[in-house]
């Protein structure tokens, strides 16, 4: 960028001089000027933003920009000179088209995306881009035996959206637990669409009867579509949804609709004119259009966050919304809840209900809900406890948006606010203890919550959270204690890498003798407990595909399941010639964990 802001002030005085010496008034020469150049940079931007750059792309828009200049530099010296002056104009502008044409750096932007998608993103592939006038938009795609297992929008180089497990997980969170909270969702509002994980999650819930969506870019809308079709779902040709083109706090402000739930999961706060997108006054408005014992459901994406911005945010939040509480969607994913007028207590059945609703249970079941326990190990704080952790913050508000600081630095560091809110044994006293969750909950349902808690550590096993204070299980014995405590599929699934995405993508693949295939079902039938054909498939693949495989990772499963069996699978894998070169720390639990 550089010659071109020298050169254009350079040009700038040197345009003044020539019309100088054509008009003689320095002031009309001056005026005339500074006309036009006002008047071309409103126009161009508006040309560059509404035509250009939805046209041709910034890499071409750039190219076809250069050779104006040269057309505008050919004729400013064919109208003032002639003969040998303007025959070397024509030479010296023919010989720098032929230099921009030569080394004008075609495919860079790609080019810079692929790198990133190579560092960031190495198992998934570029599928789809677009130069829109809201931004550079890629979706990737990352498949599992020739088919589709998660698709992700990225966002001018940020990964905005996805809809792998993590993702699917606390956006559908952002519906369903309003769901189970409130009975009797029949108008709902979505703020920013990402890959639609929380509008299908929306268009679930059986009691909807309709469904705006609200988003700044209708490339984002038309990049999903293909995506939603080859997984199988697809919120918006849902008869119940309407899409807005708009800004969402816009949207509120001109529109009088009330709603039953408004959620959001805009672009992170830091992200440019974004923080008015989680300010009080933005809060104040979305309480405006919740109905009589209405509910919010908000995203808090505290790995973009300072602890002291997340801070201010919830400041603002429980400022509108006197029953706000914190629930833990994923990991650093949290999401913020309020309502308008309160809830009423649940009963037991009203809770069960959801678990048995056919349509329902099996998307709770997907996320990682099995069982409704499950539900209240996802709660972090209520009204008081948040109003605690902010007494002496300030709430962001319009007037000072750089209560969210604009500064990056240290924000992955650990910080005690999260550690203090992701702390499992704090979380469950305070669950056991509140008097938000007493009043909401059934007894039962809070004793049974309690007494799950300890799966959540579960659910951190390789995510690198730098805010755990806590010592999370050994990862053998946490899959052990799964697969001989409980019924859960699911979330053993997830330890072994796998995702119910993939489990159905392989009932329906018939590439049976492919590695690939062999290790998904693997992991079917270890989360479906038919230990002895897991042994016997892991053995196979041991042998026909040494090469490929992770030798240790398998040979240890191997020896875990023969453990989980017992009697003399346990002595098989004691005298297997593999367990004496295993590292002492799983010789030492397996002995003590298997051994009589």
């Amino acid at each position: 960028m550089f010659p071109t802001c020298f050169l254009s002030g350079m040009l700038f005085p040197m345009f003044g001089e020539k019309l100088h010496s054509v008009i003689g008034v320095s002031t009309q020469s001056s005026g005339a000027l500074t006309l036009a150049n006002t008047f071309g940079a409103a126009i161009g931007s508006g040309l560059a933003t509404f035509l250009l750059l939805p046209m041709l792309g910034i890499e071409l828009s750039m190219l076809a920009i250069s050779f104006c200049y040269l057309l505008i530099a050919l004729l400013s010296f064919l109208s003032s000179t002639v003969g040998s002056r303007a025959k070397f104009a024509l030479q010296a502008i023919g010989v720098a088209s032929v230099l921009i044409i030569a080394i004008f750096p075609y495919g860079g932007i790609n080019r810079s995306y692929q790198i990133f998608a190579q560092q960031t993103l190495p198992n998934e592939q570029l599928v789809s881009s677009t130069e829109s006038v809201y931004a550079t938009l890629h979706y990737y795609r990352k498949e599992v035996l020739g088919q589709a297992e998660s698709y992700r929008l990225v966002t001018n180089g940020y990964s905005m959206s996805g809809s792998n497990f993590a993702g699917e997980r606390y956006m559908k969170m952002f519906a369903y637990l309003p769901y189970i909270l409130k009975d009797g969702i029949d108008d709902a509002l979505l703020i920013s669409y990402g890959v639609g994980n929380t509008a299908q999650g929306l268009t679930q819930i059986d009691s909807l009867k309709s469904l705006d969506i609200v988003d700044v870019s209708q490339d984002i809308i038309d990049l999903s579509i293909p995506a939603h079709r080859e997984i199988g779902y697809g919120p918006l040709e849902d008869e119940r949804t309407v899409v807005h083109i708009e800004d969402g706090r816009f949207f509120l402000q001109s529109t009088e609709k009330m709603y039953d739930l408004i959620t959001g999961e805009p672009p992170p706060p830091k992200a440019p004119h974004i923080a008015n997108l989680y300010s009080q006054e933005f809060f104040e408005l979305t309480k405006e259009h919740l109905s009589p014992g209405g509910m919010i459901s908000y995203w808090l994406p505290v790995h973009d966050l300072h602890a002291s911005d997340s801070a201010s945010i919830i400041k603002a939040f429980c400022n509108v919304y006197e029953d706000c509480s914190l629930w833990n969607g994923f990991d650093l994913d949290f999401i913020m809840i309020g309502t308008r007028g309160g809830l009423p207590a649940l009963s037991m059945d009203a809770i069960l209900r959801h678990w048995s609703n056919e349509g329902i249970q099996s998307e709770l079941v997907r996320i990682a809900l099995e069982k409704p326990a499950q539900l209240g190990n996802l709660f972090m704080a209520d009204a008081s406890r948040l109003t605690e952790l902010t007494a002496n913050i300030q709430p962001l508000t319009d007037n000072y948006p750089q209560r969210i600081s604009p500064s990056t630095r240290g924000m992955r560091d650990r910080a005690e606010l999260y550690s203090y809110l992701l702390n499992i044994e704090g979380r469950r006293a305070h669950f056991a203890s509140s008097r938000y969750i007493n009043e909401l909950f059934p007894e039962e349902f809070i004793t049974e919550a309690v007494n799950n808690f300890e799966l959540q550590k579960l659910f951190m096993i390789g995510t690198n959270n730098p805010h755990i204070d806590y010592p999370l299980p050994y990862f053998w014995d946490a899959l052990a204690f799964l697969l001989r405590s409980t019924q859960l599929q699911t979330l053993p699934l997830l330890l072994l890498s796998g995702n119910p995405r993939e489990l159905e993508i392989l009932a329906g693949s018939d590439a049976n003798d492919t590695f690939e295939y062999k290790q998904s079902l693997i992991k079917k039938l270890v989360i479906d407990r038919n230990y002895q054909q897991s042994i016997k498939e892991i053995e196979d693949i041991l042998v026909e595909h040494f090469d490929d495989v992770d030798i240790d990772y398998y040979r240890k499963l191997d020896t875990v399941l023969k453990g989980v069996v017992g009697g003399v699978e346990i002595e098989r894998a004691l005298n297997s010639p593999s367990f004496e070169i295993y590292d002492e720390e799983f010789r030492n639990w397996f002995v003590a964990s298997f051994s009589n």
